[in-house]
């Protein structure tokens, strides 16, 4: 089994707990293709009971969000989202996303540049 270091985010305030939690070691390359892109795995149970699991940018934010129902939060239908985001991890989708989300900051930027001159 490999083990993933998640942050969970806890109620009612944020604060964060570092978690490792066993997968298959199948995931060793998605996982570590995740790590090495300075991404990090979060997790929150939302006031509504529904869990928000995430691949996560700092500084852009969510890559990828999986929401699910917790069922049974020791139970081992907890795991199946965090396998399936983590083997869904697609570099060259990653890619795209950030160059959009770069391309969105810089225009944002721009844009507030030319308000303040004018």
């Amino acid at each position: 089994m490999l083990a993933v270091e998640i942050t969970q985010f806890i109620p009612p305030n944020g604060r964060t707990a570092e978690l490792l939690v066993d997968v298959p070691d199948d995931l060793t390359e998605q996982y570590t293709q995740i790590r090495s892109l300075g991404l990090r795995l979060t997790v929150e149970k939302l006031m509504t009971g529904i869990v928000s699991l995430c691949i996560e940018n700092a500084e852009y934010g969510d890559f990828k969000i999986k929401l699910f129902k917790d069922r049974d939060p020791e139970g081992p239908d907890n795991i199946d989202p965090l396998i399936d985001i983590i083997r869904e991890f697609n570099v060259e989708e990653y890619a795209r996303w950030l160059e959009v989300s770069q391309m969105e900051e810089e225009q944002e930027r721009i844009e507030n540049e030319e308000r303040e001159t004018t």
